[in-house]
C-alpha cells in the first residue's frame, strides 16, 4: 500500500466523521462556558422577580406560636411513637 492510501484507511477507520465526528466544534468553548453563565444570571433574575412579588414571610413562628402547637401536637396524639405525644 501506499502512503496515501494508508492515510485514507486510517481516516476511514479512525478519522472524526460519521459517530465519531465532535460534537462542538473546536473553539467554541468560550461562548458555551458564557452562554452557561448568562442562563445561570437569567435564571437567578427571574427567581428573584419572582421572589418579589409573592407575599411576606409569616411572622407567626414566635415563642408562643410554637408552645400552642406543641400542646396542640400533645392533645392530638400526634405521631404517638416518635413525636411530641410519645412517653419518651
Amino acid at each position: 500500500m501506499s502512503t496515501n492510501e494508508k492515510k485514507a484507511a486510517y481516516y476511514v477507520s479512525f478519522g472524526p466523521h460519521g459517530p465519531r465526528e465532535p460534537i462542538v466544534p473546536p473553539g467554541s468553548n468560550i461562548k458555551i462556558f458564557f452562554g452557561t453563565i448568562a442562563a445561570m444570571v437569567a435564571a437567578v433574575g427571574v427567581f428573584a422577580a419572582v421572589r418579589s412579588q409573592g407575599p411576606p414571610k409569616i411572622h407567626t413562628i414566635t415563642k408562643e406560636w410554637e408552645e400552642a402547637t406543641e400542646q396542640m401536637k400533645k392533645d392530638q396524639k400526634m405521631d404517638p411513637f416518635t413525636g411530641a405525644a410519645s412517653r419518651a
